[in-house]
């Protein structure tokens, strides 16, 4: 016979799961000399980000002030646009008054 598609060929893949897996293990306590060490890193690792940190914050300056040009676009486009529909309502309105008028 042809398997069942919609019946599970694996229904068990697990045989014996932990009963009460701890969702949140408590970390590992560090010797004093870890973190020594891992402070030691810290203090390189800042020292070595220093330019990376600078060259991110003209990274960032530029890209403020593009989006500040990008956003006074976007409102003299927008300025255009209602301009124009209000524009064309008013021309509207005269030609339905005249359609309205006329007949």
């Amino acid at each position: 016979p042809s398997p069942n598609p919609y019946t599970n060929p694996n229904p068990n893949p697990n045989p014996n799961p932990d009963p009460n897996p701890n969702p949140n293990p408590k970390p590992k306590r560090k010797s004093l000399a870890e973190l020594v060490a891992s402070k030691e890193n810290v203090a390189d690792g800042a020292a070595a980000s220093q330019p990376r940190m600078q060259r991110l914050e003209g990274d960032l300056r530029r890209l403020q002030k593009d989006v500040s040009k990008m956003r006074r676009y976007v409102n003299v486009f927008i300025a255009q646009k209602s301009a124009e529909r209000a524009d064309a309502a008013v021309r509207l309105q005269a030609a339905a008054r005249r359609f309205t008028t006329h007949r």
